[in-house]
């Protein structure tokens, strides 16, 4: 597979396809069973990851600090475990950053772990979660960290470090809710949770998730020792195995607190979060909508003041659901539930009470598409994908049976008009 990459990469002289140059990075033992004709097509250069030198100017660069021995001998403690030096080192400088350099914190841990990088990890979490005060646990926030792991854990199989599993705002509120509101996340641990990180950090969390749902620990002592908390006080009773489990989880457990945050917004607010369910049921990078949008002129004004409730940030709800104008893959999965045959507490809160909205709304959009005839102007991709998101929330909220939505006999036709409208009822009313 590696060799067919790199082949893909060049020409037969060996001189790159691309406009710019390609650096691929892997193993000694990967590179030493590639054949010697590709060998010799490119330029290799061997980089030693494991050097003190290396690993203390990781440290230097993540931590500010200028202290040369001490950062050397942290480096040289990190060439004592069994793996992920370049990791270990960069999260050692992270703690000597947060901790105004001080060096004894971080020497401790990495001596009580003895080289086992799994035991590092598991220390370091628990400390950049906060689950100790005066070196003793916290019970009610290790619970309620326990639960929001095992809830974030299905969602990171299919992504790629750096992807966004959540948004922020959303892991927050979990951790706030389900620790009786006594404490949520700061801005910098909600961050860090809701992005997947370098697999051995993903490792380290996989264990301490299955630590919340094992009687005993079953891994070796080091690492044990760093899961004793989680399995002494995060016990998690909840039966997530896959992502279908976990939006099960979340629509039932959370559904009246996440509920609460999308009542009383305003018709601006619920034009954006219309455009975002559009836009996951046509699997259309919202990002991408929105950046094609930059500039256009003369849009419907209920798709404009989508667009600047989006750009604005100022919604709790929409915060709820996307970032940076992305949609991460748990607010993905929320929001195309219905078609999975799950309920969604997020139409639920879209539709009831709404229905002048959504009536007004595809008054708009039968108006902008005749007059759009008229001047001989079709829509705007981005005009389209709003229209889809009513069509989708009429659809889910009659097959609710939610009543104001099944007994107008007039909305029906409306959201049944277009291509887009048939597809989204069919999805839903046949699972």
């Amino acid at each position: 597979m590696v060799e067919e990459m790199i082949n893909q990469a060049t020409i037969k002289t060996g001189e790159l396809q691309y406009r710019v140059p390609v650096i691929i990075i892997i193993p000694k033992a990967i590179y030493d069973s590639l054949s010697e004709e590709l060998k010799r097509s490119v330029k290799s250069i061997e980089l030693n990851l494991s050097n003190e030198e290396f690993l203390a100017a990781v440290i230097k660069a993540y931590s500010g600090c200028s202290d040369e021995t001490a950062l050397r001998s942290l480096a040289s403690e990190v060439l004592k475990f069994n793996e992920g030096y370049t990791l270990i080192a960069r999260l050692v400088g992270e703690e000597l950053r947060r901790s105004n350099c001080l060096v004894s914190d971080a020497q401790a841990m990495l001596k009580k772990t003895h080289g086992d990088a799994s035991a590092f990890l598991i220390h370091w979490i628990n400390d950049y979660l906060g689950i100790f005060e005066r070196g003793k646990p916290i019970p009610n926030r290790i619970r309620a960290l326990a639960e929001v792991l095992a809830v974030r854990e299905p969602f990171k199989a299919d992504l790629s470090p750096g992807d966004y599993i959540a948004t922020p705002y959303f892991m927050d509120r979990l951790v706030y809710w389900t620790s009786n509101s006594s404490e949520g996340l700061s801005d910098e641990q909600a961050n860090w949770l809701v992005v997947k990180h370098e697999d051995l950090l993903e490792d380290a969390i996989t264990m301490i998730v299955k630590a919340t749902k094992e009687t005993k620990a079953t891994e070796p002592e080091c690492p044990s020792k760093a899961l004793e908390p989680w399995s002494e006080y995060g016990k998690f009773k909840g039966e997530i195995n896959n992502v279908n489990d976990a939006i099960k989880y979340i629509n039932e457990r959370y559904s009246k607190e996440l509920g609460e945050e999308f009542k009383n917004i305003s018709s601006d607010c619920w034009n954006a979060l219309i455009l975002v369910l559009g836009s996951a049921w046509i699997a259309y990078s919202l990002e991408e909508i929105i950046e094609y949008s930059e500039g256009v002129t003369g849009l419907m004004p209920i798709v404009n003041s989508a667009l600047k409730v989006i750009r604005n940030g100022d919604c709790n709800a929409v915060r709820l659901l996307i970032i940076n104008n992305k949609m991460p893959l748990l607010t993905w999965e929320l929001l195309y539930a219905p078609a999975m045959g799950l309920s969604s507490f997020v139409l639920d809160a879209l539709a009831e009470g709404r229905i002048n909205h959504v009536r007004n709304a595809f008054n708009e959009f039968i108006n902008a598409v005749e007059e759009g005839r008229k001047k001989n102007r079709g829509l705007y991709p981005i005009e389209g994908i709003y229209a889809f998101g009513l069509a989708v929330l009429t659809a889910y909220a009659d097959k609710r049976g939610i009543k104001e939505y099944a007994s107008d006999d007039g909305l029906r036709p409306r959201h049944l008009r277009s291509p887009l409208g048939r597809y989204s009822i069919l999805r839903i009313q046949f699972r």
